[in-house]
């Protein structure tokens, strides 16, 4: 019986359902009181055999009640588990009835009657049936939490996708050196037509060869280091051969399980270049403001002489 209640409050666990262990104790302690007393205080056989064959039937009307509390996705084994269950009451039931017609006396493994014969042969095909609609229950968990995870994880890479794309930063996730994303803002970037021009290939190789020693550096400080790369400066190689420049930034995170960095670029080959010519123009606009100065200072000396 003790074992039977535990695996009522298993069942109730396993199903997320609130278990009552104070009341299953309470009722556990009525059982154990009811059989010593007619065990060494009343000897009386057919009590015990109705007490056992009652704690039975409780309590798996309390299994079956569990079962129909339980959602679609359960719904086929639960089915067969209630049948089962009801199978243990049914038997129970005629336990009961028989121990208060048939009133055995005697040892009751020696004395078996037919009635007793039947209940214990089918305890005992109620208990094979059991377990293995518990393998099954078991089994459709791991499958169902296994399906829900891999549910949730491409949903959680679709949305990852979404919003990638929708991204107007290039964005290139490699892993173990080989680029294995980019989003539309990246092939743009790169000067590619498809995916597939990026896909597979080297991330440093398309780094200026005087920056890729520092790239790879950056790339192995983020890996063991789990911390964001600052945002630098780089020069990339595109695939038409053109090099630009580029504000770049590398962060870890997890692609299909493992550990992969994702780069994030903007293109600012537009802006250097219209920083240097401001720079140009700067430079030529202090070349003409020393020549103004120069050639201010030397109309005041001429001045200063004809007075």
């Amino acid at each position: 019986i003790g074992g039977t209640i535990s695996f009522c409050v298993g069942l109730e666990r396993f199903f997320e359902q609130r278990s009552h262990s104070a009341r299953k104790i309470a009722f556990l302690v009525i059982y154990l009181a009811i059989h010593a007393y007619f065990t060494f205080v009343k000897s009386d056989l057919a009590a015990r055999n109705i007490n056992t064959a009652a704690a039975i039937l409780v309590i798996f009307l309390q299994c079956i009640w569990v079962m129909n509390q339980q959602k679609a996705k359960y719904s086929f084994i639960a089915k067969w588990l209630t049948v089962v269950f009801a199978g243990y009451c049914v038997i129970s039931v005629v336990r009961i009835i028989s121990d208060i017609i048939l009133l055995p006396q005697g040892d009751f493994l020696a004395q078996q009657g037919p009635v007793d014969i039947f209940t214990n042969m089918g305890y005992q095909v109620l208990v094979f049936a059991l377990t293995f609609l518990i393998f099954l229950l078991i089994n459709q968990r791991l499958f169902l939490e296994n399906a829900e995870k891999q549910y949730a994880f491409q949903e959680s890479e679709n949305r990852y996708r979404q919003l990638v794309e929708l991204s107007p930063e290039a964005v290139v996730v490699h892993q173990d050196g080989d680029i294995i994303f980019v989003n539309s803002a990246a092939m743009k970037m790169l000067k590619a037509v498809t995916p597939e021009n990026l896909l597979g290939r080297p991330a440093l190789e398309f780094v200026h060869p005087e920056q890729r020693a520092r790239a790879a550096q950056r790339v192995a400080d983020t890996l063991t280091g789990h911390e964001p790369a600052p945002l630098l400066e780089e020069k990339l190689i595109c695939l038409d051969g053109s090099v630009i420049d580029v504000e770049v930034t590398t962060s870890r995170l997890e692609y299909h399980g493992r550990v992969a960095l994702q780069t994030i670029g903007r293109d600012i080959t537009r802006r250097k270049r219209i920083e240097s010519q401001l720079q140009e123009y700067q430079q030529q606009l202090e070349a003409q403001n020393l020549e103004l100065r120069k050639l201010t200072r030397a109309i005041e000396q001429s001045a200063s002489t004809i007075v």
